[in-house]
């Protein structure tokens, strides 16, 4: 597996990186989430290209209700794109690490010794499009990991990561 690397720029998780932790995989925000806006782009669209073959007033009033539709669609698109750059969902050989927020930052570590188990969800969209939920369980809790891109790719490389510890685990156990 080749890892899912950008280092164009250097994100909140890689600045607060511990000694010796290295990146090995970073999953991304499906495209999925922009589902809504489109929508309701697409609707104000339609609404306002109705409109025109209305008459005078009544355009008038359907192509001001497309407008308005339009940018409510450009108001869910902005909170989307917000979402979409500022979650970072990263594997490095210690952690599991998922950060999100831009005003309100919330940031979740996992150390991968503690992860018993990875789940992945999808429903038909998501087995279409290749997007799904990772839920990563510990003894303590159960941390939801939504809208992954390609998350048969991320259950691997913590899989991996799980692995590699274990192995080194017994290695130093053995020794």
């Amino acid at each position: 597996m080749r890892p899912n690397l950008n280092t164009t720029d250097m994100s909140q998780v890689e600045k607060n990186l511990m000694a010796g932790e290295q990146v090995v995989y970073k999953a991304k925000v499906h495209w999925c989430v922009y589902s809504k806006a489109i929508i309701a782009l697409v609707i104000g669209l339609v609404i306002i290209a109705l409109g025109m073959s209305f008459g005078d007033k009544l355009r008038e009033y359907t192509v001001i209700f497309g407008v308005v539709v339009l940018a409510f669609s450009a108001i869910l698109f902005l909170g989307d794109y917000t979402q979409v750059k500022s979650c970072e969902y990263v594997v490095t050989n210690k952690r599991l690490i998922l950060k999100k927020g831009v005003l309100k930052l919330d940031v979740i570590e996992l150390m991968l010794t503690k992860v018993d188990s990875v789940r992945v969800s999808q429903t038909v969209a998501g087995r279409m499009f290749d997007y799904g939920t990772i839920t990563v369980s510990t003894r303590d809790a159960s941390n939801d990991f939504p809208l992954i891109k390609e998350p048969y790719a991320f259950r691997n490389a913590i899989g991996e990561q799980v692995d590699n510890l274990n192995k080194n685990m017994n290695q130093v156990t053995n020794s």
